[in-house]
Order: C-alpha cells, then structure tokens, then sequence
C-alpha cells in the first residue's frame, strides 16, 4: 500500500462512513486484512485508523448539525455510521462528554464551533 493507497482510504472512508463501524470493515473495503491495514496506516500517519474514523465520524455530525436541518438522533446514528440512537449518545458522550441534545443545543449556540469549553470542532 503506497501514499496514494492511504489517500484513497481516506477519501473512501469520508465518501462512505455510514457504512463503515470499524476498522475491519475499512480494511475489507481497501481489500487488506485488518492487521496490515492498521499497520501500514500507523507507518504513514502515525496514528490508528480508529482515530480517523473517529475524526471523520465527529466531521460529519458536526457537518450534519450545522446544515440547518433538523435530525433524529436515530438519523444522525445511521448518517455517521453508528448502529442506533444510543451509540450515538455513547460516542458524543465519550467524545464530548455531553448528550447529544446538549451537544445539538451548544453547536447552534455557538459560531465558531467551541462547545462550552470543550475543544474546537473543525
């Protein structure tokens, strides 16, 4: 796997998140075996694919609550790729140790994107 292997991977990873939980399915998408693929992509950018997912999961529901329009928690679950409603409040609250309605209500609040203290969200 070459640097435009692992670009691609994360070009697939933000085109199709709703579809991808772990990592073992990214890797099966890229045609590796889970173990390879964490491999080579700690070798190139010196963190775990878990984290990619986890950067480009919180992207998108920021992206998604920023839209205007109203969603679901359920909604949102499926849009980032979160089995239901209540992985969705377990990631915003392991994430951004807040439930997502709080989560919801300080991101329209707020115009630059820092939720009550927590870090800034891109």
């Amino acid at each position: 796997m070459n640097r435009i292997a692992i670009d691609k991977a994360n070009k697939i990873l933000t085109e199709h998140i709703s579809q991808v939980r772990t990592v073992t399915e990214w890797a099966q998408m890229m045609g590796y075996a889970p173990q390879v693929f964490t491999r080579i992509y700690r070798n190139y950018y010196r963190k775990k694919p878990i984290e990619e997912i986890t950067e480009i999961r919180m992207g998108k529901l920021v992206e998604l609550l920023r839209s205007g329009k109203e969603y679901y928690n359920y909604e949102l679950a499926y849009l980032v790729g979160l089995r239901d409603e209540k992985d969705l409040c377990s990631f915003i609250n392991y994430h951004r140790g807040c439930s997502p309605t709080i989560f919801k209500m300080n991101l329209k609040n707020s115009k630059n994107g820092v939720v009550r203290g927590l870090p800034e969200l891109s």
